[in-house]
């Protein structure tokens, strides 16, 4: 078992599989963005390209989250890829025929083509970014966003250009996706590997309406009519520095949050969004600093749930389609609630957002979102459950002579082959009991900072790098007590 964590603790960040999944991860970001940032013309007035996506992938991931058990099966086909490649060519060129504003109806039907091909896109990298290593996945992400940041200069091209590019782009994501899964099956051992406990997910409602909150803001805050009053090289320069920032911010994020929970991470944006209301409020709507600020939050927030979501499925026993359906829906709505708040503040208060009523409801949200839902017990709870109880469910929770369980006398074992210390070993069943850094820190009375350096030693010493590597060992351990 020993030789088995070495192997793994040397495993290289750079493989053939997570090269390709970051380089198709690069075209779904890029293909979204470029969707995104157009304004799309359908009937008498101009909506937006954002909504139409919102409103489209809404309804795909609906679908998914109703049947993903049996989508499962078929996913994966070389005709569904194939189709998926076929739609997202037609799409383009639909929309690059009507990209002077003529044929509403085919622009229409082009860009649902391209938004459903983006979303599969997305749930592809999901997918892979699940199964791969829990150290790699904050690395992988933020290697890809890094990376992707200076495609900006995409976005200026002529309307017609974009919308064949973003066709290409997709079609190219989809195919480094499939050729990863081959390299990946070609590699896979023929004996399968324990992957440690894995439990059904059950959402907690506080969590849910937290991100609502959080994703209605950013959408409320996104400045989608923004990028039309701006020169072309002003909004090559709002682009990457936004995208840059947000990337920075993740890395950062993710970095410092990686041996506590997600609390981290949603509390950053919380805050960003908020110094985003007030700035709106200070300096107007119109002022480059809080949208290029609003802008940077929104970028922050996909790609910190993007992670949430891909760390969340590699170990939950849920259908990961489902899983992923429900993550877009409650995405998307919330997106198109934002937008709709937005909208509703030109009718009830036509001041500009410096005097809006639902942007300072927003505010609130997100400082209640902060304070009461989006919590340490809470996200704790959301994404670990009682791992204690899950693992004894697993494996049987069995009673020794002396009075401890399985659990005990397999975290003693290790703590005695490992080599911890007293306090090394307290973290060590605090954190096989699904606690957070901020927990333990409470909990042994000492500082968060310091908890963090036990966790390092406690992963050093045992060979790991992520608390589900650490539940996995500890399973394995249980398992293996009763023959000894």
């Amino acid at each position: 078992m020993n030789d088995q964590r070495a192997t793994a603790a040397k495993q290289p960040l750079f493989t053939l599989p997570a090269c390709l999944v970051v380089a198709s991860l690069i075209c779904a970001i890029t293909t979204e963005e470029l969707l995104g940032y157009q304004i799309l013309s359908l009937g008498d007035g101009p909506v937006s390209s954002y909504v139409v996506m919102c409103a489209v992938q809404a309804v795909a991931a609906a679908g998914l989250l109703a049947l993903g058990p049996r989508l499962a099966a078929i996913i994966d086909r070389p005709l569904v890829l194939v189709g998926v490649i076929i739609g997202a060519l037609i799409g383009s060129l639909f929309m690059a025929a009507s990209s002077d504003g003529s044929l509403a109806t085919l622009a229409f039907f082009g860009f649902a083509l391209l938004s459903l091909a983006s979303l599969a896109l997305k749930v592809a990298n999901l997918e892979m970014l699940a199964d791969a290593p829990p150290w790699k996945l904050p690395a992988l992400i933020f290697i890809a966003v890094l990376l992707q940041s200076v495609a900006a200069p995409l976005f200026t091209l002529p309307s017609a250009a974009i919308w064949v590019l973003a066709g290409l782009i997709a079609t190219l994501g989809i195919a480094l996706i499939a050729a990863a899964r081959r390299v990946l099956e070609r590699r896979r051992p023929a004996t399968d590997v324990p992957t440690g406990f894995r439990r059904p997910f059950s959402p907690s409602p506080a969590i849910l309406i937290g991100v609502a909150i959080i994703c209605a803001s950013t959408s409320f805050l996104n400045p989608l009519g923004f990028y039309e009053s701006i020169t072309p090289n002003d909004f090559l320069s709002f682009t990457f520095l936004t995208h840059f920032v947000a990337a920075v911010l993740f890395g950062l994020i993710a970095f410092v949050s990686r041996n506590s929970s997600h609390a981290i991470a949603f509390k950053s944006v919380n805050s960003i969004i908020l110094v985003g209301f007030f700035l709106m409020a200070l300096l107007g709507a119109a002022s480059f600093v809080p949208r290029a600020v609003c802008t940077t939050s929104f970028s922050l927030f996909e790609f910190i749930t993007f992670l949430a979501i891909a760390d969340l499925a590699s170990y939950s026993s849920t259908n990961r389609l489902r899983l992923f359906g429900g993550y877009y829906l409650l995405l998307r709505t919330s997106s198109l609630a934002g937008i709709a708040l937005n909208a509703g503040d030109v009718v009830f208060m036509p001041l500009g957002i410096e005097a809006s009523l639902f942007g300072s409801l927003l505010a609130v949200a997100c400082i209640i979102a902060a304070l009461w839902l989006i919590t340490e017990p809470h996200l704790n709870q959301f994404f670990w459950g009682d791992t204690t109880a899950e693992i004894n469910r697993g494996i049987g929770h069995i009673q020794t002579g002396q009075g401890g369980s399985l659990i005990d006398r397999s975290i003693d074992r290790l703590a005695e082959d490992h080599g911890l210390t007293p306090r090394e070993r307290e973290v060590f069943v605090l954190m096989a009991q699904g606690r957070s850094a901020t927990f333990i820190g409470e909990e042994l009375f000492v500082s968060t900072n310091t908890v963090r350096k036990h966790i390092a030693h406690v992963y050093e010493k045992l060979g790991i790098h992520s608390k589900q590597e650490l539940l996995t060992l500890v399973q394995k351990e249980s398992a293996e007590m009763p023959a000894r």
